[in-house]
């Protein structure tokens, strides 16, 4: 070989190893990446499912808040009141066309609600969107009947008149010309005049059309969908499974996790009610997740093995077509030809140079999302080596406080509607004016992430001082009066170290989606929701506030009747009619108690939405008052109620061998500590002592009669064996069974024998 051979030989390699650097660049990132990408898509067909699940429960709570707004009308409704104490005659039609007018105005069902029915004690009520018509009604035995029927024809489900709103899991029933499944939502319908409850509003929810936007998100195979209530399964869909207490796991809303289940592992995502004991649970199985994911990982592979191929290929027709390298040329003269190898060289180096451009920038725009999405939902790596990958994508976090924040800005919907806009393409303009704006003006405190969706983008923020909100602030009004759009800001805890970061945006998108409770990282300046005429109190807030009135916490009420009347009256400016509204709830809610007093303040009975606030708010504490001392009245007879029950139950059990404290809680649900205590203040003596006692008695009275032997003695009084029957009546009396008997023989051979 010779030298000229050899110094060419040696340029090929030099020239090559450009070429042998992106491929081994192209290989370590694939490799790298691979399982963060499978994790992240994971992920994103996860949080695909559970904004399918949020969508289906705030279309479900929208319909359910406009149905309890409907009914507090009721409570006023005069034309109603006619129609449920009239006769067995027909009411009028009049009357019945406004009352679905009302109906039609407080519920915009988007076909959820298909019939509801009204009923008294001695006529009912049917409105549907088709036509009016009466159904006779009755009750008997504090169950509910209708037409006829009994309640296991008509509903399967016994109704009883307990004054509290609950929801019935699905079933078929006739209503209308078809039969179909209805979830019943049942609420109290009270009489104002003397806070009794006469009735209830039952409403009839259509248990496919509840769920009707589940159809996209339950395209796989063995999927299933759960609707509960507590601890009642409402609907169930898809896939069977053991039990509903098999899936409850627990956990906050919105979160998932991995659950078994006959044998299949599925994923388990769950979204909660705000305002109403509802819970929506969907379980995807593993296998089909893993699936989607691996084609679309299969897509990434092939995607870089192609990348990788044009690089290959790139090298090969180069290096064929230019035998003499521009490296090479350099290491001896010019000859014939030389030169046209040096123009077309430069212009091959310019192309390399051009494409090695593009893929680096490429390689550095995943690397970078991919490494923000590790921020948002947890670190794959270790912390330092996120830091040193930011870096090298030119990503520089932590500013002056050395604290961040996760942030969620999310365009308003009913903002966007009001922006006039001729296009989708006019909207996608004003989204890059705000992303310029971002990081034209407000790059120093914030940092822009990723677009999640089409109106939501994740940030980090970087407050120049510590709690400073004024950035914040000012972007509001700026994308507000600049771009004519209306933002939400929802802000995270606070954090200095990348790997808490996950933490803070978990919390930033339950705050978004309603998942928890309002506080003051949730930032809408001039939010039109406080200026909307709408009360804030919620089905929880009146399960909440009967719960304290049953335990007569008087403290705790007050409590919350002050939150209530700063957030209605502080907050907000709401108008008469809907203070009228929430006075008629408010008052709803006493006539629910268990613990009744008849209203006698003229401002409950009659409350005025124009009137003072304060004043029914006195009444309110005054009448609460009274029914706490009522409660504590009958928490007192019903104790002594049940110490006398209890008395008698054992007398007339104690022969049973099977008699126990254990008994006793599970006959009077008591608790066995309480039953115990109870029983050892009345008695003086411990519950195994006095059945003792009452079982050797009995024992005597057998033994005095002498037609029986001790074997069966102590059977009829309640052992099992002679032996314990022996114990026990010398524990009580000092001698044993055939001493008493010798005794009384030996008495009546000799009457003056003591015995």
């Amino acid at each position: 070989m010779n030298k000229r051979t050899t110094i060419r030989f040696r340029t090929l390699i030099r020239f090559s190893l450009p070429y042998l650097l992106i491929l081994a660049i192209l290989c370590v990132l694939s490799g790298a990446t691979s399982q963060s990408t499978y994790q992240l898509m994971l992920e994103e067909s996860m949080e695909y499912h559970l904004l399918a699940l949020n969508d289906s429960m705030r279309l479900l709570e929208r319909t359910l808040a406009g149905l309890d707004a409907f009914s507090a009308t009721l409570n006023h409704y005069e034309p109603l009141t006619k129609v449920l104490y009239a006769s067995e005659g027909a009411p009028l039609v009049s009357n019945l066309l406004a009352l679905r007018e009302e109906l039609m105005y407080y519920s915009d069902t988007n076909g959820i609600l298909e019939d509801y029915l009204v009923y008294g004690k001695s006529s009912g009520v049917i409105v549907t969107g088709r036509r009016v018509f009466l159904r006779p009604e009755w009750y008997y035995g504090g169950m509910l009947a209708y037409g006829g029927l009994s309640y296991e024809e008509w509903l399967g489900t016994i109704l009883t008149i307990s004054g509290r709103s609950r929801f019935y899991p699905a079933t078929e029933a006739q209503i209308g010309p078809e039969k179909q499944r209805y979830i019943l939502y049942v609420k109290p319908f009270i009489n104002l005049g003397n806070g009794q409850i006469v009735g209830q509003t039952a409403f009839y929810l259509n248990e496919t059309a509840v769920l009707s936007q589940l159809a996209d998100a339950m395209r796989g195979d063995g999927m299933f969908v759960q609707l509960t209530s507590g601890e009642t399964l409402l609907s169930h869909y898809g896939a069977e499974c053991d039990s509903l207490s098999a899936l409850d796991r627990g956990g906050e809303s919105g979160e998932y996790e991995t659950i078994s289940l006959n044998g299949e592992d599925y994923y388990l995502v769950s979204v909660k009610a705000a305002q109403f004991p509802l819970e929506l649970r969907m379980g995807i199985p593993a296998h089909l997740l893993q699936k989607q994911c691996s084609e679309r990982l299969r897509g990434v592979y092939l995607c870089t093995a192609l990348l990788m191929a044009l690089v290959a290929a790139v090298a090969v027709f180069t290096i064929l077509r230019n035998r003499e390298p521009l490296i090479g040329l350099a290491r001896h003269a010019p000859g014939k030809g030389d030169m046209r190898s040096i123009a077309s060289a430069f212009t091959h180096l310019q192309k390399e140079r051009d494409t090695l451009s593009q893929v680096v920038t490429t390689q550095n725009t995943q690397l970078r999302e991919a490494l923000f999405r590790q921020i948002m939902y947890g670190l794959n790596s270790s912390e330092a080596q996120v830091e040193t990958q930011l870096e090298y994508v030119g990503v520089t976090l932590g500013g002056p406080t050395g604290r961040m924040h996760a942030l969620y800005l999310v365009i308003d919907d009913e903002m966007e509607d009001d922006v006039d806009r001729a296009s989708l393409a006019e909207f996608d303009l004003r989204y890059a004016q705000l992303r310029d704006l971002l990081e034209r003006e407000f790059s120093s405190a914030f940092t822009l992430l990723l677009l999640e969706d089409h109106n939501q983008i994740a940030l980090l923020y970087d407050p120049p001082a510590e709690g400073d909100l004024a950035p914040l602030h000012a972007l509001y009004q700026r994308a507000r009066t600049g771009l004519g759009l209306g933002v939400h800001l929802y802000l995270g805890s606070s954090f200095s170290q990348l790997r808490h970061a996950c933490r803070s945006f978990s919390e930033a998108r339950r705050l978004m989606r309603g998942d928890a409770q309002k506080s003051e990282r949730y930032l809408a300046v001039e939010s039109y929701r406080k200026d909307a005429d709408c009360f804030d109190y919620g089905a929880r807030d009146e399960e909440r506030l009967l719960n304290l009135i049953d335990r007569a916490a008087q403290d705790e009420i007050e409590a919350m009747l002050s939150i209530i009347f700063r957030h209605n009256f502080e907050e907000r400016a709401l108008s008469a009619h809907m203070c009228e509204l929430l006075y008629s709830r408010m008052v709803s809610t006493l006539v629910q108690a268990e613990h009744r007093v008849p209203l006698t303040e003229p401002e409950l009975l009659a409350p005025r939405g124009d009137g003072d606030p304060r004043a029914f708010f006195a009444a309110l504490r005054r009448h609460i008052g009274l029914m706490c001392e009522q409660a504590n009245i009958d928490r007192q007879q019903v104790r002594q109620q049940t110490d006398q029950e209890m008395l008698v139950f054992i007398q007339e059990h104690f022969t049973n061998s099977e008699l126990s404290i254990t008994m006793l809680a599970t006959h009077f649900g008591r608790s066995e500590s309480y039953v115990s205590s109870r029983i050892k203040s009345l008695l003086g003596q411990p519950f195994s002592g006095y059945v003792e006692h009452l079982r050797v008695n009995r024992a005597n009275e057998l033994l005095t009669q002498g037609k029986m032997r001790i074997t069966e003695i102590s059977l009829a009084v309640g052992y099992n064996s002679p032996t314990a029957f022996g114990r026990a009546y010398k524990r009580v009396t000092g001698i044993t069974p055939s001493e008493y008997l010798l005794r009384q023989n030996q008495e009546k051979e000799d009457p003056h024998h003591e015995l």
